[in-house]
């Protein structure tokens, strides 16, 4: 049985920020800091802060289970 995925709260089409996508992953908001600044891990810097496509992670998992 598969359960689904957390969602953020800010899952209204808006960009999600580190502590979204570590909901959305089920990791700590450190893993998506470390994975984004190493390039592992698609994002937009607007100024210091880092923010993630929803879409773009969404299609990432799925390539990723799929591999």
């Amino acid at each position: 049985m598969k359960f689904p995925s957390p969602q953020p709260e800010n899952d209204n089409g808006s960009l999600w920020d580190a502590k979204d996508v570590a909901v959305f992953l089920k990791v700590s908001r450190s893993w998506v800091y470390h994975r984004a600044e190493a390039g592992l891990l698609p994002c937009v810097r607007i100024g210091s802060l880092l923010r993630f496509d929803p879409d773009v992670i969404r299609r990432l998992v799925r390539a990723t289970t799929l591999a």
